[in-house]
């Protein structure tokens, strides 16, 4: 027996992935892998096939059911691995600006402009494709060089664009810090905070190991906000789970697209418990035909007809469909009120966010707007006069 430590075994997830332009596995199939958690403590054979992803939850990814029984009264608990997706509708590219910037309007996003809160020393860590750092809509400053753990966690390299889908992550982070009033082509909502950008696709599919390594990344890292525009549905990993409550014990908020089906199916990690999962809106403000609606979503955001930059062209913008771009506004607010408040906790903020949001659809909490519309200005109006700093822009 051993005391548990990481092992060295191949990483079978990264064959899965060098083939994926032959088969493209399919999201909520099994990968053939079990995500394994502990009891705290315990020790397990050297014989079992097995690599320590998580250690702060002692979260093992197990080759096979039988390297599972191996590990015997050791396991807390154990689910098979599943292939998750990105949560973005079909898209078109274009160099027009169709309904542009509507989604900053509707959450009242020119408020912290105007007070000059932009997210400063505020890190959001954005689990995805990747980012295109050299698009002149970012401060290539603030991209921060991340890790592409698709690549056998290796520092991140933003050179590589080889595939379709390193534009949802550079998407999903210009909501997020596109520069504000600098002649280019977009304005994102937090354009002083650092983006860490970790890469654990190139497919828009990803196994659920890729995604807990990177929880892992941004946990170690300090980073103050987690932004996940990716599921799968299904039955809630508790294995997720209790890497979550990790970041959540370590002050991370944590934010997940509440999923695509247009059901009340559940996806996770926006299922997750302490997880602020978010639906979408349309321009009119309405409920997106796409957009889940169940107990997971806690509040709405703008995701439909979303204006986002494009990878590797820089005088194009384009539109995107998806509770991936509604989940990016809320990560981006949630960086505004711990820019100027950093110890605020993940609860606070949800209780603030219940405070603030714009009631839709039904009086009081629903399944399909969750508390309501993002509301930017009344939130930091509610977090400014807590602080002792009541202000009104003009």
């Amino acid at each position: 027996m051993k005391k548990i430590a990481m092992l060295l075994i191949p990483v079978i997830l990264l064959v899965l992935f060098s083939s994926c332009a032959e088969t493209k596995p399919i999201a909520g199939n099994i990968t053939g892998n079990y995500i394994v958690q502990l009891k705290a403590g315990d020790t397990i054979p050297d014989s079992v096939n097995a690599e320590l992803i998580f250690p702060e939850a002692d979260v093992w990814l197990a080759q096979s059911l039988k390297d599972v029984k191996a590990m015997g009264d050791a396991v807390l608990s154990y689910s098979p691995e599943r292939y998750m997706e990105l949560l973005d509708y079909p898209e078109t590219t274009d160099d027009t600006y169709f309904d542009s910037l509507w989604g900053l309007s509707a959450v009242n996003a020119a408020f912290a402009r105007e007070l000059d809160i932009r997210g400063e020393n505020v890190t959001v860590a954005v689990i995805d494709s990747g980012i295109d750092r050299n698009n002149p809509d970012f401060d290539s400053d603030r991209i921060l060089p991340g890790m592409d753990l698709v690549a056998t966690n290796r520092p991140y390299d933003p050179s590589d664009t080889s595939d379709p889908y390193v534009g949802h992550g550079t998407m999903v982070a210009g909501i997020i810090a596109a520069k504000i009033n600098n002649g280019e082509l977009l304005a994102g909502i937090a354009d002083k905070v650092n983006i860490l950008p970790l890469r654990i696709t190139v497919t828009g599919i990803v196994a659920e190991g890729f995604v807990i390594r990177a929880l892992r990344y941004a946990l170690d890292y300090g980073c103050d906000v987690v932004n996940l525009s990716m599921g799968v549905s299904g039955k809630p990993s508790a294995e997720m789970q209790a890497c979550v409550d990790r970041l959540l014990e370590k002050g991370i908020i944590v934010v997940a697209a509440a999923g695509n089906a247009g059901s009340a199916s559940m996806t996770y990690p926006a299922g997750l418990n302490g997880v602020i999962g978010v639906g979408s809106v349309t321009s009119e403000l309405e409920h997106s035909s796409f957009s889940n609606h169940n107990s997971s979503v806690f509040c709405a955001a703008p995701g439909s007809n979303i204006t986002g930059l494009v990878t590797n062209d820089h005088s194009a913008v384009k539109t995107g469909n998806g509770t991936s771009y509604a989940a990016p506004f809320v990560s981006a607010a949630a960086a505004l009120v711990k820019s100027i408040d950093p110890e605020l906790t993940p609860d606070e903020f949800k209780q603030l966010l219940i405070d603030s949001c714009t009631d839709l659809g039904e009086p009081g909490y629903d399944e399909y707007f969750g508390y309501g519309l993002l509301n930017i200005q009344k939130m930091l109006e509610i977090q400014l006069e807590k602080l002792g700093y009541p202000v009104t822009a003009d």
